[in-house]
């Protein structure tokens, strides 16, 4: 069995950090017990993840912050209604009102409105067990992942939810770190020890695939020409071109974790990650790296307007893609 203390997962660590800072910030009464309260500087706290509701953007972070934009990131609120104060790791929609959040205690959220209010579906309101990555392929059919090879899906849009198991003894252990779509259907398991796992019967059954680098993956998206691209320690991203059978490594030009991915029009590749780093480029050559002053750790990043949103340590903020 692996020893567990060894490995220790980044979504954790950037939620004990955003444990420290909420001891140096004061916030106001919540509403009601229990819930999300309505902070004036909600969009400067820790944010871990985020996503597309339609044109609408969904992020969440600590607190049980919900922030929501419907101008490209120039202008944010919090959503009216969300049922914990404990901190959300991960937020997917399957169109502009369909979504899921993921976070602590196993817990499992869901809007029907595109993101202003949400409901309880599973796990609890706190606890320091999280959920790492949540997926949808549709409405009804979903699954999300976390530490120690835990798993769990559902077929009807979260009313149910059944454990899942991706393999068993040690690699049935592995922490699963992110769930993406692949090409043709295929489901991704981006994992540490320089795993990923692949489904291609919608989760029924799952194939674990070994990767040229041995260290933790963090993440990973299908690209828009049907590549797959996955990035973690060290500054290292992978990429294959045969739905996932070979991959080749990237020049990120960084020994930085790399913690978030995006796509922009044109096929330029955006990743960030620990210590302010920013790369970009096409996957056919070197990318281009750059240090943010401020040198706090990105956890996600967006296209928008003409460059990208990152999320990170104190919220949100833009960066222009030099011409």
């Amino acid at each position: 069995m692996m020893r567990r203390s060894r490995v220790v997962s980044l979504v954790a660590m950037a939620s004990a950090l955003g444990m420290v800072l909420a001891a140096q910030q004061a916030g106001t009464a919540p509403e009601q017990p229990g819930y999300a309260r309505q902070a004036p500087r909600a969009a400067k706290s820790l944010l871990l993840h985020a996503t597309r509701a339609g044109k609408r953007i969904v992020a969440v972070g600590e607190f049980g912050h919900v922030l929501l934009s419907d101008d490209e990131g120039k202008g944010w609120r919090q959503a009216k209604s969300v049922p914990t104060t404990t901190t959300l790791t991960a937020v997917t929609f399957v169109d502009d009102k369909h979504g899921w959040a993921v976070g602590h205690g196993g817990l499992v959220l869901a809007s029907r409105d595109g993101g202003d209010t949400w409901t309880i579906q599973t796990g609890k309101l706190e606890g320091s067990d999280s959920l790492f990555s949540v997926w949808f392929r549709d409405a009804e059919r979903g699954m999300a992942v976390g530490p120690y090879g835990y798993a769990i899906g559902t077929g009807d849009g979260g009313k149910s939810w059944e454990q899942v198991t991706l393999a068993e003894g040690e690699d049935g252990e592995r922490h699963l770190n992110g769930i993406f779509s692949g090409p043709q259907g295929q489901i991704f398991v981006a994992a540490e020890g320089g795993r990923v796992f692949r489904s291609g019967d919608d989760g029924r059954s799952w194939k674990l695939i070994s990767l040229p680098y041995k260290g933790s993956i963090w993440g990973g998206m299908t690209l828009k020409d049907g590549g797959i691209l996955v990035w973690g320690m060290r500054g290292h991203a992978l990429l294959s071109r045969d739905g996932g059978d070979t991959w080749a490594e990237l020049q990120t030009s960084t020994d930085q974790s790399l913690t978030g991915g995006a796509e922009l029009d044109g096929g330029t590749l955006v990743l960030v990650g620990a210590n302010g780093i920013m790369a970009f480029g096409a996957a056919s050559q070197p990318f281009k790296s750059i240090v943010r002053d401020d040198r706090q750790c990105a956890t996600a990043v967006l296209p928008a307007g003409r460059g990208f949103l990152f999320f990170y340590q104190a919220g949100v903020a833009e960066f222009v893609m030099p011409r």
